[in-house]
């Protein structure tokens, strides 16, 4: 006997996104006249705002709804994800809205639009609420151009433990500040018993290859070579 044949339903991006729906704590989806005086449109989904608050908080959403001097802007249309932009608005309205899985994509569509408001509030959840890894913030801080962020993770290394974990391995990859930030505070941690120092790039590159030979045997300080210029 043979068995019954399965079928398949494949449904289409399309499809899907109009299934899933977008989860908020602040709806947008109200056109009172009395509280909003333009829309924005992503795909089939609409946010009616406030432009004036819009245009305050995003360069990028100023010069849509305003850069046309002789014209009114009252609906832009714009390419994003639905459910990232609603975080987004409700970060720009001060709702507590960021997590550990949307922080990121939050931050992406803040830079994008050119929106410093947004990008502080996400900086300050990683300071004080994010449960990253400090390796994973430390990448944010560095993709996102996160100053504060940045400072408070090396600072807040004690020891030389610590710092191999946080270094990436390509050092080269580093931008110069980064680079600089973590040279000194491999100064404040070993410092040095030769005048002449390393260059910040070969100081990091001793520090992980001395800690990877040495990872199973008490923490001892390092004494890194003379350099001669």
């Amino acid at each position: 006997m043979s068995s019954p044949s399965s079928s398949v339903i494949q449904l289409d991006d399309e499809m899907m996104e109009d299934e899933v729906e977008i989860k908020k704590k602040m709806d947008f989806n109200d056109a009172d006249p009395n509280i909003v005086d333009a829309v924005i449109v992503i795909e089939k989904h609409k946010f009616h705002v406030l432009k004036g608050n819009a245009a305050r908080h995003s360069a990028v959403l100023y010069e849509k709804f305003f850069g046309e001097k002789d014209s009114r802007v009252d609906s832009v249309t714009i390419e994003e994800s639905p459910q990232t932009f609603q975080y987004f608005l409700e970060v720009i309205h001060g709702i507590p809205t960021i997590n550990d899985n949307n922080v990121e994509k939050i931050l992406e569509v803040a830079k994008k639009y050119q929106a410093p408001f947004a990008v502080q509030t996400c900086e300050k959840f990683l300071i004080s609420n994010g449960r990253m890894t400090d390796k994973e913030k430390l990448r944010l801080s560095m993709k996102y151009d996160l100053t504060e962020l940045k400072e408070k993770l090396i600072v807040g290394v004690l020891d030389s433990k610590d710092l191999f974990h946080l270094v990436p391995k390509n050092v080269e990859g580093l931008d110069r500040e980064t680079k600089m930030m973590f040279f000194k505070k491999a100064i404040d941690i070993h410092g040095f018993r030769k005048s002449r120092t390393p260059s910040p790039d070969r100081i990091l590159r001793i520090h992980r290859n001395w800690f990877r030979r040495s990872s199973e045997s008490p923490i001892q300080e390092i004494v890194y070579p003379e350099v001669r210029l």
